[in-house]
């Protein structure tokens, strides 16, 4: 993860979507929380994790997260059919599937 340089701090802005933003400590909180909440569901390091959301900050800190739990994230845009996904599950081996309210 890309740390602040000395000049900017942890409470410089790392995200902002406009409406929220994240410091870089925000963030490192917020994808600490999440790795250890895949790691909890069993997830294990090279695990590919399937990942289907608008982007946005909640996005791309599941992405962060699952790279600090070792894990393999591949994004699929949240459009897709259902048989598209379903392939690239396969394709993928994808042991999980992470979506927003989006995808339905």
């Amino acid at each position: 993860m890309h740390k602040p340089s000395s000049s900017t701090g942890t409470h410089a802005t790392s995200l902002t979507d406009g409406t929220r933003t994240l410091s870089y400590a925000d963030l490192a909180r917020e994808t600490g929380a999440v790795a250890v909440n895949l790691s909890g569901r069993d997830a294990h390091p090279g695990d590919v994790v399937a990942i289907m959301m608008t982007r946005s900050i909640d996005a791309v800190v599941l992405l962060l997260a699952a790279i600090r739990a070792g894990l393999c994230p591949c994004v699929f845009e949240p459009k897709l059919s259902a048989e598209e996904v379903s392939a690239r599950l396969v394709e993928t081996r994808a042991r999980f599937l992470v979506h927003d309210k989006s995808v339905g």
